[in-house]
């Protein structure tokens, strides 16, 4: 039997929305969204949100290209159930359209695609995202119900929680760093997720996940000037996949910010010494030379003698924390 999933909703009115559900125990993992009528900014003239069942909650994934073009061309990970599925919508102005989503079928009992309601700043405006200690998840997608006006990214901010009290930032409303790239975050008992509502109004938090295995987690609040060693042990490989970082800097002003701390490849060949060799610039690195890999998605593999090295360069303390998978 065939994986593919392909659908096609025929003449959506000018604003209209269809929902697009999965059969019950079933799930779509949804990469393209595709419509006939004339593009924007290169992009399909579509909105795509999820709406849970169970509360009637909705979010935004991926807002209209006339309000916010982003990054829409890239693929997308939307993991989708029959209780927390698709609502696309028609943003086109002047015609109906037809409306189409392409992917595959996934294992239903690893989806765990979820909206979390939160309430305006000041009552109970955040949530931890914690998969208990039975399994852990890995989080390629956000979205939310309430955007920022300013830069028109979902009015959360998210941070790396290790139980601590001090959070290192993956993402906030206001920098396009996060936004506009494939996600792949590790979560797990030990290395939580703290979502924020930032905005006036109550706010719906989704999320696009999976269960999987063997996460890593390494942070630390380091001095200025200081290092993190990320080093697996002597039998393990790890492939890293987020790095998460509390302090932002940049020329000007958001959304041109990254984080201000520079990722190294060091190896040590015994008995020494440690050669590096930066993969990933500051932001306080003039723009003109700035890494822009902070703005693409990560995977670096990195082993006992061969690992990352996050060197501080800012002048106040720095939390950071790095989160991948163990894959050897």
């Amino acid at each position: 039997m065939s994986n593919t999933i392909s659908n096609i909703s025929v003449a959506v009115g000018i604003g209209a929305t269809v929902n697009i559900i999965p059969a019950d125990k079933k799930a779509w993992e949804i990469n393209m969204i595709g419509s006939d009528q004339v593009f924007v900014l290169g992009v399909p003239d579509v909105e795509f949100g999820l709406l849970k069942t169970a509360g009637a909650l909705t979010a935004i994934m991926l807002i209209d290209p006339g309000t916010d073009d982003g990054n829409r061309n890239r693929m997308h990970k939307y993991l989708v159930t029959h209780e927390v599925h698709p609502t696309v919508k028609n943003t086109n102005g002047g015609a109906v359209a037809n409306i189409s989503i392409i992917g595959k079928s996934v294992s239903w009992a690893n989806v765990l695609t979820d909206i979390v309601p939160l309430a305006a700043p000041g009552a109970g405006d955040n949530a931890n995202i914690d998969p208990g200690t039975g399994y852990s998840m890995a989080i390629y997608e956000f979205g939310a119900s309430k955007f920022s006006a300013v830069d028109v990214n979902p009015d959360i901010v998210i941070t790396a929680s290790d139980g601590t009290g001090d959070e290192a930032l993956i993402w906030d409303p206001t920098n396009i760093w996060g936004h506009d790239k494939q996600l792949n975050i590790p979560v797990s008992n030990v290395a939580q997720l703290l979502v924020t509502n930032v905005n006036a109004a109550a706010n719906n938090f989704a999320y696009s996940a999976e269960k999987k295995r063997n996460p890593v987690a390494v942070s630390g609040d380091i001095l200025t000037t200081d290092d993190l060693d990320v080093i697996p042990p002597g039998n393990e490989e790890w492939e890293i996949t987020c790095i998460a970082v509390e302090l932002l800097v940049g020329v000007g002003i958001a959304p041109d910010q990254k984080p201000d701390v520079s990722v190294m490849l060091a190896c040590n060949p015994v008995p020494g010494p440690v050669d590096l060799s930066n993969l990933m610039e500051a932001g306080s690195v003039p723009v003109a030379v700035e890494s822009l890999m902070w703005e693409q998605p990560i995977a670096i593999r990195i082993d006992h003698t061969h690992f990352l090295r996050i060197n501080n360069v800012n002048g106040a303390n720095n939390m950071v924390s790095v989160l991948g998978w163990r894959v050897g």
